[in-house]
């Protein structure tokens, strides 16, 4: 990855950018308070950043530390070394335009200020669910769209239309169960229960419930909707014997079923992801891929991949409680390719947002958490 340092320039002064003002969760606008209802889940947060025009959007959660280093930065100076574990969050302020970073004589944030720590060379798609993981960014970036929209239509890339067809096969709640041979899942001993959009199995054994602080793993099981009942029947087999394999959910209603991440199984540890992984890719060697976007591969064909949901104590500068991890993704990017559109930038959008969502621990490379704040909790 391109990254320069976690400094910028050698004696570069910073200020906070005027659009924003720091306050008290008790003192928000009631339009703005609703996104910070999970506020006391984030470890030492005890502030808000929030756009002066008094919109939700940008609004973020502050620790005390962070909210201290803005404050400090309301007048231009160079950072200290008394400025504290908050250090690692200043380029990710800085291209969110929370800061501004002084580059030859001004003051500069968000993509005017990614040449600070990037090259500009776009990252490398090191494999199958990279490249289209890319392609998802390339196509939300020509779209012309922003906010929830965008982040609806890349998280939605790469699921196929539900046809005239496939709507009359799979018209309902019966049709579906029968199509994905659910009922022959009573004699495995299986917990099943359907919720609004999944189908859920689970062992009757009970598991004790994880803390926040263990994220869950999940493996991506994308063969496409032919393949889906075969893929299906073979991850349930797993789920009776495999340790640390807690549940698999199938999507419930035909347009579910069209997205790539319509099968999913969790685990409790990486291990037990990896044994199942092994098992499938031989009990589903020849299935034709769909893929899901954002997420890393296992093996070669794109039919397998993996990823872990963000912890609530997010490193990160900002925590809406987003429990996913292609919905935490998502977000990031669109956020980051709305930035692109907006402002002049030397690179193309798409690298931004990229380059953007690395410095929040996740390799753009290969879709795998690579440092905070997934460190030491994915096995």
């Amino acid at each position: 990855m391109p990254r320069r340092s976690d400094q910028g320039p050698d004696g570069a002064r910073y200020r906070a950018a005027p659009r924003y003002t720091i306050v008290a969760p008790r003192d928000l606008p009631r339009a703005v308070a609703s996104r910070f209802q999970l506020l006391d889940a984030v470890p030492d947060a005890t502030a808000v950043l929030l756009p002066r025009d008094g919109t939700a959007a940008g609004a973020r959660a502050l620790t005390t530390e962070t909210a201290s280093l803005i404050r400090s930065l309301r007048a231009p100076r160079r950072l200290e070394a008394g400025d504290g574990g908050a250090h690692r969050a200043i380029p990710q302020m800085v291209l969110d335009g929370v800061l501004e970073v002084e580059c030859a004589g001004e003051f500069v944030s968000g993509p005017a200020a990614h040449p600070v720590w990037f090259d500009g060379a776009p990252p490398h798609a090191a494999s199958r669910h990279a490249a289209l993981s890319q392609d998802a960014v390339h196509h939300g970036e020509a779209l012309g769209v922003g906010g929830l929209e965008l982040q609806h239509r890349l998280y939605q890339f790469n699921s196929r239309p539900a046809t005239p067809e496939w709507r009359h096969r799979l018209g309902g709640d019966p049709a579906v169960a029968s199509y994905l041979r659910a009922a022959t899942t009573s004699p495995r001993g299986l917990v099943h229960t359907a919720e609004p959009a999944w189908h859920y199995w689970r062992r009757r054994a009970r598991h004790r419930a994880r803390g926040r602080r263990s994220p869950a793993l999940k493996l991506y099981v994308s063969p496409g909707i032919e393949g889906l009942p075969e893929a299906l029947d073979a991850a349930l087999t797993l789920l009776q014997s495999v340790t640390g394999m807690v549940a698999v959910k199938a999507a419930r209603d035909v347009y579910g079923l069209m997205r790539p991440d319509s099968l999913v199984a969790y685990f409790t540890d990486r291990a037990a992801l990896d044994q199942a992984a092994t098992h499938l890719a031989a009990a589903l060697a020849g299935a034709s891929p769909q893929g899901v976007p954002f997420t890393a591969e296992c093996g070669c064909d794109g039919l397998l991949s993996w990823a872990t949901d963000p912890p609530a104590d997010s490193a990160s500068l900002d925590w809406t409680g987003d429990s996913s991890w292609r919905a935490w993704i998502t977000g990031r990017l669109a956020s980051s390719l709305s930035a692109a559109a907006s402002r002049p930038a030397r690179v193309p959008g798409w690298v931004f947002a990229l380059d953007r969502l690395s410095l929040d621990g996740v390799d753009p490379e290969t879709w795998t958490p690579s440092a905070l704040p997934w460190a030491g909790q994915t096995g």
